[in-house]
């Protein structure tokens, strides 16, 4: 009885330390994951950016991938850029008021229902250099995309 009691308590250990093992390498992958991306998105803000704003056709509050964007603005990301509009989504149901200034780019305003644009800001000088703003629901991708394709 009690070799059975040490088998389990072996068994158990080394359960426990596989599971460890595997947590520590997703972790090491996932920090490498975040460090190419962060370095790929410097990429973009060092070969001179521009601002493309794009809309997509929505249905059930998720831009329609397949469905053909319309581009209705594209400029030079620099740090003197100023753009304001309040863009309307093809739908006519949704609207977000962007902003672009002081080499920041951000949604100051959308009547989405979750409002997760409003959380991402594209910002010359921050630390984390986002390169997209999506609002899901009013089909609206804010990005930066390298040169003047």
């Amino acid at each position: 009885m009690k070799n059975n009691v040490n088998k389990k308590t072996n068994t158990t250990a080394i359960l426990i330390s596989l599971i460890s093992s595997f947590i520590g390498i997703v972790m090491v992958v996932a920090v490498c994951i975040s460090f190419y991306i962060q370095k790929q998105n410097e990429k973009i803000y060092n070969e001179s950016p521009y601002v493309v704003i794009y809309q997509y056709e929505v249905s059930d509050f998720n831009i329609n991938l397949d469905s053909k964007p319309i581009e209705i603005y594209r400029e030079k990301f620099t740090k003197d850029l100023k753009y304001e509009a309040v863009i309307t989504a093809l739908d006519g149901k949704g609207t977000n008021k962007i902003i672009i200034e002081n080499g920041r780019i951000y949604i100051s305003e959308a009547n989405c229902h979750n409002k997760i644009c409003k959380s991402t800001v594209i910002d010359k000088d921050g630390l984390i250099k986002a390169t997209q703003i999506v609002c899901n629901p009013n089909g609206l991708i804010i990005k930066l995309e390298e040169g003047n394709k």
